[in-house]
């Protein structure tokens, strides 16, 4: 794994821009990180804002407001290029449809839908509307992360044989009213932060992963999603992960993963606004890299730009929202059967 590490690989130089976006869903996510990442980025501008609650949210007064209505009957749809989908999950296939009925590019949250079938049914408003359509992985935007695929693929631990990740923090009881604690909205650890493990792993080794066990778990005062979450994932008989979610245990976010010839463990590789840093063994040789501050998000939207000046296909896409999902839903059958 070589240092420096170049942030932005995949950077080129364009002459158009920049990109004028629609942010669907303002709520505490959209303003704490996608809105300040936006405003960082090199390539995009926010110039339309859709919420319930619009009037509520600090912006420029260039930047249209419009109601969740408004915005599905076509208004200010010359005022924007694509749609940025910060809404809670179960909301996530209605705008979907109308953004791909009008032609616009979509950037849109994992996970892609509550459930694989509905995330199969936005990967077909996509295709048949010919859209282009990047899904948030953004810890993928990490540089660490993409230098650290790349030098797993080189051979950097040999050939990686398990791998370990934990990701954890407490869900305020409060929010009993909130999609997170809904399992029809796709609340439950799982699906809300256990998607981190199950992606991340699959994008640094570079190739799909099985479910082979789950075991969930409630808490009677987080109401009927699960709570704890612990599964298996597996490459045939040369891999397996073990791995950790929980919405009510001491807040952490780690990955190992062991090789044959050596292993990488990462602090904080989940957390929206954490660096992570990564301990490699080689040969019993350690050593840290450490990275220096990144926004992922001003990082993920120039990307989502920059493909669609290039007229390029984004990924991640659809169809890896629709894997993980797959995969979700085998480590609840799983779960079901022990």
């Amino acid at each position: 794994m070589n240092e420096p590490i170049e942030p932005r690989p995949w950077e080129r130089t364009v002459t158009a821009g920049p990109l004028s976006v629609a942010i669907v869903g303002v709520g505490a996510f959209a303003r704490e990180y996608v809105l300040p990442g936006i405003e960082a980025s090199r390539h995009c501008e926010t110039t339309v804002l859709v919420s319930p609650d619009v009037e509520t949210v600090e912006t420029a007064k260039s930047v249209e407001r419009l109601a969740p209505e408004s915005f599905h009957d076509g208004a200010a749809a010359e005022a924007y290029d694509a749609v940025y989908i910060a809404t809670p999950n179960h909301l996530h296939r209605r705008v979907v449809q109308t953004a791909a009925s009008m032609g616009k590019p979509i950037l849109c949250e994992k996970p892609v839908a509550p459930t694989a079938d509905g995330a199969r049914a936005i990967r077909a408003l996509i295709d048949d509307a010919g859209v282009p359509c990047l899904i948030g992985y953004r810890v993928q935007f990490k540089p660490v992360m993409r230098s650290l695929r790349d030098a797993i693929r080189e051979g950097l631990i040999g050939t990686p044989v398990s791998a370990h990740s934990d990701v954890a923090f407490r869900v305020d009881t409060q929010e009993t009213e909130g999609w997170r604690l809904d399992p029809d909205s796709g609340g439950g650890a799982l699906r809300d932060i256990g998607i981190y493990p199950i992606n991340t792993l699959q994008f640094l080794l570079d190739r799909p992963l099985e479910a082979s066990w789950g075991d969930l778990r409630q808490d009677p005062e987080l109401g009927g999603v699960d709570a704890h979450a612990a599964f298996a994932l597996a490459d045939g008989d040369d891999f397996r992960a073990l791995c950790s979610a929980s919405f009510a245990a001491e807040p952490t976010s780690h990955l190992r993963i062991n090789g044959t010839e050596g292993l990488v463990a990462i602090e904080e590789p989940y957390h929206p606004s954490a660096q992570p840093v990564v301990t490699i063994v080689e040969h019993g040789t350690r050593r840290t890299v450490g990275p220096d501050p990144f926004d992922e998000y001003a990082a993920q939207v120039d990307y989502f730009a920059q493909c669609i000046f290039r007229d390029e296909s984004p990924t991640p896409d659809a169809g890896e929202g629709v894997r993980d999902l797959e995969r979700i839903e085998a480590i609840e059958e799983a779960s079901a059967k022990s």
